[in-house]
């Protein structure tokens, strides 16, 4: 696995009901580590939140006045 090569534990979750062992033991570990946890692609996922940011204020400068160059 990728995530051995690299210095890192990598685990690879196949079913739902191991998915808190395994996350616990990585915990433990005190390692980084991978989990690649596989997923039914139909399963019906509730989604809680949002990944919409705000807007940005626009660009200030921080070192002169706004009309220096």
């Amino acid at each position: 696995m990728m995530a051995r090569s690299m210095g890192a534990n990598g685990v690879v979750v196949e079913e739902p009901r191991d998915f808190a062992e395994q996350l616990e033991q990585a915990i433990r570990s005190e390692r980084p580590t991978v989990l690649d946890v596989r997923m039914d692609r139909e399963a019906k996922v509730t989604v809680t939140g949002s990944w919409e940011l705000p807007p940005l204020p626009p660009f200030k400068p921080s070192l002169g006045w706004e009309g220096d160059r």
